[in-house]
């Protein structure tokens, strides 16, 4: 059931098709139902890091009837809690390591399927790549939600075991897909952070993966930025303005 919620929450599937029936919601009521029985569902705030965050959480909301904007801040608590229930939700069933990789690997197969859905009949903002409604039809948040699996990509693709051509093809294929949607979303913010993404990882590697780093990323960069419309281009070259 988590994995499911994780799935459907990052995609944005059933935004599109069957939202209707509330899947997510059913999904992430028998995750916290699971991790109530488990005894587990409280477990993320018994850590110093869940302490910080109810902290947070109280100051936040005992600054709401003092807010400029009340009926804004109120909206934006109540998003926060939802963001706090599933992080409750994640460490309380999140057990094992292989839990975990799995959990992440949802999280890579959902960005891919919202890469794959902007692709091939998504919605446009002044002409950006984005879903057709809900969260993702915002390119930014869309560009955001691609930016966040990248590494895990990275990790698919490096990691040992078994059938490991199988998985770096298929990582190679996700990675792909995602980036090529992350760069017609006319994201600025996305493409600085991907950027600053690989400059920071050259900077943890060895002087010859640190070479081969950074040709792969210009010559990947130059093949998308010369195959994108020529709007976006100049959207990129651009810090201020409505280009």
């Amino acid at each position: 059931a988590l994995l499911g919620f994780i799935y459907a929450y990052n995609s944005r599937v059933l935004d599109l098709h069957f939202y209707y029936m509330h899947l997510p919601l059913a999904l992430g009521a028998t995750s916290g139902i699971c991790a109530l029985m488990a005894g587990s569902l409280f477990k993320a705030f018994r850590t110093r890091a869940g302490i910080l965050y109810l902290g947070l959480t109280c100051w936040f909301a005992a600054g709401v009837p003092f807010a400029y904007w009340r009926g804004g801040s109120a909206g934006a608590l109540e998003g926060w809690m939802r963001t706090l229930a599933i992080w409750a939700l994640l460490v309380g069933l999140t057990v094992t390591f292989r839990e975990c990789k799995l959990l992440l690997n949802a999280v890579v197969l959902a960005a891919a399927t919202a890469a794959l859905m902007g692709l091939f009949g998504g919605g446009a903002e002044m002409a950006r790549l984005s879903l057709e409604r809900g969260l993702l039809s915002n390119p930014n948040y869309f560009a955001l939600e691609l930016l966040i699996a990248l590494p895990l990509v990275v990790c698919l693709y490096s990691g040992g075991g078994r059938f490991v051509v199988f998985r770096r093809v298929l990582a190679a294929g996700l990675g792909g897909v995602s980036l090529l949607a992350l760069f017609k979303s006319g994201s600025r913010a996305g493409l600085y952070s991907l950027g600053v993404m690989v400059f920071l990882v050259i900077l943890r590697v060895s002087l010859i993966r640190k070479i081969l780093i950074a040709l792969a990323a210009g010559v990947l960069f130059v093949v998308i930025f010369a195959a994108l419309p020529g709007y976006l281009r100049v959207r990129y070259l651009t810090f201020s303005g409505m280009e």
